[in-house]
């Protein structure tokens, strides 16, 4: 997994395409399993989470944006070598950074609107 000329190599690529599914489900769970506590104390912490997991997805999306600024001058995308599958993988982070920084906007929408308690 090391960058051979000075490239990205995989880890930081790969790091900006995992971390976003990471950070929504880290949410996802931590608001299901924080109902009942926001229920008797108020929902601000339930509102709080989703600050920590857009932060989480921007981080994800800059690793894959600086990965591909690192290699798309000579990345091909129908080629093998280690710049091409970084490459890859920097495009679809950055895909998958946007889909779950929605997601996460989605469900905050859900849970500023709707009472915990019901």
């Amino acid at each position: 997994m090391d960058a051979p000329a000075g490239g990205p190599g995989l880890l930081k690529p790969l790091s900006g395409l995992l971390l976003p599914p990471l950070a929504w489900f880290v949410d996802l769970q931590t608001s299901y399993a924080t109902v009942r506590w926001a229920c008797q104390h108020g929902r601000g912490l339930l509102l709080l989470l989703p600050v920590g997991s857009l932060g989480l997805i921007g981080l994800g999306a800059w690793l894959s944006w600086s990965s591909w600024s690192a290699v798309r001058d000579r990345a091909d995308l129908s080629g093998g070598a280690v710049p091409d599958r970084a490459g890859f993988a920097a495009i679809i982070g950055l895909m998958m950074s946007a889909i779950f920084a929605l997601l996460v906007l989605i469900t905050f929408a859900a849970r500023a609107v709707l009472n915990p308690c019901v």
